[in-house]
């Protein structure tokens, strides 16, 4: 029964955003427009439960339920180039199966945590909290149409829905230009990713004949086979799959912020600190991620596809890590964290581990919600504390100005612990857990399949993870240790959270601990009672495709215990090295960053990206434009003027030719016949004794002609 209703889940939302919209702030109450925007999430995240709950209880080949609400776009058969029968039939339909429901339930579950939270944190906006709301819960309604459309376009209606409330939400105070920038940055950017996508959807469907999910999958081994002809060219399966996956993940890079789209994330806190959490942690980009693992079935026969992602994924984890740890802007710091992470996800996805890509897509959404929302904690007290001394000019998000916040906000300090361990990859939090896994995954390409550039994407994995360590931990101890850098006024407001705020950190908090143990690694598993993986399990079916993948091999138990403690040993290593530079020793930094300057100047700087961007792209782009403008003003419309200006001479002439010669002589010749006519009018008076007159004196003047010739 329920399972019929998964069409509601990403109806609920959108309602409750229609009804905010139109009448919640004239007509509501700031506690009317929560019930609405918050009861709206939660009815489809019990929904959802309820539906993955009965999914749980189908057999595992049963385990993919089709919702069928009518037909929207029916255009006829064709016969495609490689022999197979293509109709672009287009239902609104629905999907449930393992992959749906681990993504609708993380987006629900944690999408509704964020929603209470947003509660507390937004209630002194007294103009825009029914705005923020239909937007959130905007937001929420396409990320679910995304991840439980049952076809390519559904989904890609979900994937523009996501990047329109980006720039909503981003730019959610347009009043301030920097706002109002990162949200156009953000759509702008998505939008040059998004072209790879739609040409991706249209090889699928020349190459494939549907756009539907299981049709596409039932369809891979033929075309796989038969290969696809276009434009007089015949690509093999191979090359076929290879052109999609690069499409696909052109898009990817954007919406799940890779290298070279990534630059639109970081600019992202210009949001509300909830939107942050929303867009970092549940919903935008894992978009990317999700995408991936529904096509793995394409991917698994593109191993050039695979080698770009690897290399993309593991370049941006190490690159984007190395920014983090020279940010002293704590949303900043967590930012380019979900850039390096999101890195992560992808290394998985590379090494065709997709259920431990998309494992670690939960516990990243656990872990950086609490990170998030526990930044906004902190920042919501620090800003109150300055407004209440009138400080205003301090900046209530730089970890500089904080310290031994752990004595004033217990509850916002333990669960930032928590998920900060769970990040570092430290073991029994479920960061350790995912993150292992993906590093082990990757290495194991290397090692068992002899791919050695899977050893490059573990070395950059590998320091990535330590360099997480460090600037986590180095967030941790200017946060929340040490003495407050303010004022003993500033100290004397700061506080814990209300419970609104502090409740949702809780829950998220806790799952950072438990959360990893759905994925359960084998190795450990097999020694502790046999504690099966039950998230792989659960996923396998959903992923799985025997037509393109050889049998699976795994390297040894050894192997697999010495990287498990090279791991582990890398993040104790960055935990330390944070506690002797900012703890121990808290003199060092500022004698590392003199000694390396240059280098420290580079990252802090975010290798000037940003700059390099603006100063190729954006002014490259203007400066053409400019250069198009100059081309239309003084060339186009310079002929075109030309031409007018010399049509308007030519009419001139042939005006004035025509007033002075052609009407001039016509003009004379009446004038002359006129007055002709005007003298034999005045011959003509009508009185008798004229004509008289004028007869006598015409008979003189004949008489005197013929008297004196």
């Amino acid at each position: 029964m329920f399972m019929k209703l998964i069409w509601l889940i990403p109806l609920m939302p959108f309602l409750g955003s229609f009804i905010n919209g139109i009448v919640g702030r004239k007509k509501f109450s700031k506690s009317t427009v929560s019930a609405v925007a918050n009861g709206t999430v939660l009815i489809s995240f019990i929904l959802m439960i309820l539906a993955v709950y009965q999914l749980a209880g189908l057999p595992v080949e049963a385990r993919n339920v089709n919702i069928k609400l009518f037909d929207w776009i029916n255009v006829g058969h064709a016969h495609l180039s490689n022999g197979l029968l293509g109709v672009l039939n287009i239902a609104w339909e629905f999907k449930l199966d393992p992959l749906s429901a681990v993504m609708g339930l993380v987006v629900t579950g944690v999408g509704f945590v964020i929603h209470i939270y947003s509660i507390g944190y937004m209630w002194d906006d007294e103009y825009g909290y029914a705005r923020y709301f239909s937007y959130l819960n905007l937001f929420m309604g396409s990320m679910l149409m995304l991840v439980l459309g049952g076809n390519y376009l559904l989904m890609f209606i979900g994937w523009e829905g996501v990047g329109l409330c980006s720039y909503l939400l981003i730019g959610y105070y347009f009043d301030k230009k920097f706002c109002a920038d990162a949200g156009k940055k953000a759509f702008i950017t998505n939008r040059i990713g998004d072209l790879g996508f739609v040409i991706g959807l249209l090889f699928i469907f020349v190459a494939f004949g549907s756009l539907n999910f299981d049709q596409v999958a039932s369809r891979i081994a033929e075309v796989y086979q038969a290969g696809f002809n276009f434009a007089g060219w015949h690509l093999s399966g191979v090359t076929l799959f290879n052109v999609i996956g690069v499409a696909l993940f052109v898009g990817a890079t954007g919406k799940s912020a890779q290298i070279p789209l990534y630059v639109w994330l970081p600019d992202a806190m210009a949001g509300p600190t909830p939107v942050s959490a929303l867009i970092h942690a549940a919903t935008m980009v894992t978009s990317g991620l999700y995408m991936i693992a529904r096509t793995s079935g394409i991917y698994s026969g593109a191993p050039v596809a695979l080698m770009v992602v690897g290399l993309i994924g593991a370049a941006t984890a190490f690159f984007a890590a190395t920014i983090g740890m020279a940010q002293n802007d704590i949303k900043k710091v967590l930012a380019y964290s979900t850039v390096s992470q999101l890195g992560y996800m992808f290394m998985g996805m590379a090494a065709a581990a997709y259920w431990a890509g998309i494992f670690h897509v939960m516990t990243h959404a656990f872990f950086k919600g609490c990170l998030f929302l526990g930044s906004g904690s902190i920042i919501h007290a620090m800003h109150h504390a300055y407004h209440k001394t009138h400080n205003h000019d301090k900046d209530p998000q730089d970890m500089r100005n904080m310290g031994g916040l752990r004595r004033i906000m217990p509850k916002t300090y333990w669960t930032f612990l928590a998920a900060t361990l769970a990040i570092s990859g430290i073991p029994l939090f479920s960061g350790f857990f995912s993150k292992d896994e993906i590093l082990w995954k990757t290495a194991e390409q290397a090692i068992v399949y002899g791919h050695k550039i899977y050893w490059l994407y573990w070395a950059l994995g590998a320091v990535a993870a330590g360099i997480t360590a460090f600037y986590m931990f180095r967030l941790v101890f200017l946060t929340f240790f040490g003495e407050f850098k303010g004022t003993d006024e500033e100290k004397k407001a700061l506080h814990e959270s209300p419970g609104t705020m502090t409740w949702p950190l809780i829950i998220l908090g806790t799952l950072s601990v438990i959360g990893g143990y759905l994925g359960f690694p084998h190795l450990l598993g097999k020694y502790l009672g046999h504690i099966p993986n039950v998230l792989e399990k659960w996923l396998e079916p959903a992923m799985i495709h025997p037509h393109l993948t050889h049998a699976v091999q795994h390297a040894s138990e050894g192997v697999e215990f010495l990287f498990m403690f090279i791991s582990i040993a890398i993040a104790v290593a960055g935990i330390f090295v944070a506690w002797l530079f900012y703890m121990k020793k808290p003199e060092l930094p500022a004698k590392f960053t003199a000694m390396f300057h240059g280098a420290w100047e580079t990252v802090y700087h975010k290798y000037y990206v940003d700059e390099v961007y603006d100063a190729v792209f954006i002014t490259g782009m203007k400066n053409f434009g400019y250069l198009l403008w100059a081309f239309d003003v003084w060339v186009l419309d310079g002929i075109v003027n030309g031409a007018r200006n010399f049509t308007i001479i030519i009419s001139e002439a042939s005006r004035l030719y025509d007033e002075w010669i052609v009407d001039g002589l016509v003009n004379i010749v009446g004038k002359t016949v006129e007055g002709i006519g005007y003298m034999f009018r005045k011959i003509q008076t009508g009185y008798v004794q004229t004509y008289a007159f004028m007869m006598v004196a015409g008979f003189i003047l004949l008489i005197s002609y013929y008297i004196f010739r």
